[in-house]
């Protein structure tokens, strides 16, 4: 149950920061208007070779409960946020957010932290993305199969066909939810251990998922909280399309051979998804250019 004294719940959260230190400050922001909740925050800068270090560490001194640290390296998302996870051992609850991302309702952690108790096998939870309207589809997927994995090199989606299941009318149930906002027990956290590294940008959704589906636990989704979210917002500064799809190549190759644990197949199917890839990029670049 709940505790009902609110601050002997303390939720430590992470907000991996590159380049954009303008949303960081924006989320910070936003956390600090949170109602019923005792929040520890790391902000861990993924090495960025802009001002956002130095930037953050002035503006973090307005904040009592803000950690400000550095990677030595940019590891890429997993790495990043393992760094905060380990510096919020004496938290209760973890939630990973990206940087980019926007909270309107004061007591959004508060409710979380009531839903998490009522829900069975729990993993990670988290509020639906709403970008002018309730985003379903982009917060909440089912583990890829292969072949949904090779039509994404085609600019195909196969997330809008899923048939979802609701653990009430309010709560859906699922494999994968989206990385810019995760909530959890930090048990689940150390079971886990951590993100996996093997990745530096992309599926790190399906790599968590597939580990709590391995353990016999579940992911939920709150479809009565919501948050807002940019979309990749650093990720649309420092890469282009094609350096975007050959990251993706490889995160979905490690997932397929080291995860799932199939090996040729997948480098077969995949291989060929990303050479058509690079064809309809090169093409789509000449008519940027005609145009």
């Amino acid at each position: 149950m709940v505790k009902n004294n609110i601050y002997e719940n303390k939720i430590g959260v992470v907000i991996l920061n590159y380049l954009n230190y303008w949303d960081t400050l924006n989320l910070l922001e936003d956390l600090s208007r949170q109602e019923k909740v005792n929040l520890k925050i790391v902000v861990v800068d993924n090495n960025s070779p802009n001002e956002s270090f130095n930037i953050l560490k002035s503006r973090v001194l307005n904040y009592n409960n803000v950690i400000l640290t550095k990677a030595e390296y940019n590891k890429g998302y997993s790495a990043g946020n393992n760094i905060g996870i380990k510096l919020l051992y004496d938290c209760d609850y973890i939630s990973i957010l990206n940087a980019d991302v926007r909270i309107r309702d004061k007591e959004l952690f508060f409710k979380l932290l009531a839903f998490y108790h009522t829900l069975n096998k729990v993993a990670f939870i988290s509020p639906v993305i709403f970008d002018n309207k309730i985003n379903i589809e982009s917060t909440l997927w089912n583990l890829p199969s292969l072949f949904d994995d090779f039509l994404a090199f085609l600019f195909v989606s196969r997330k809008r066909k899923q048939k979802y299941r609701y653990f009430d009318d309010n709560i859906i149930v699922g494999d994968c939810l989206a990385g810019s906002f995760l909530f959890a027990h930090k048990n689940i956290f150390d079971q886990l251990g951590g993100f996996d590294e093997g990745v530096f940008l992309y599926n790190e959704e399906a790599i968590m998922g597939l580990k709590v589906k391995k353990m016999g636990l579940n992911n939920y989704l709150i479809t009565s909280l919501k948050y807002y979210h940019k979309e990749s917002g650093s990720i649309n500064i420092c890469y282009d399309l094609n350096r975007k799809y050959g990251i993706l190549f490889k995160s979905k190759l490690y997932y397929w051979e080291h995860k799932v644990g199939l090996k040729i197949w997948p480098r077969i199917l995949l291989s060929i998804g990303r050479l058509i890839n690079f064809i309809l990029i090169f093409i789509i670049n000449i008519i940027k250019k005609v145009n």
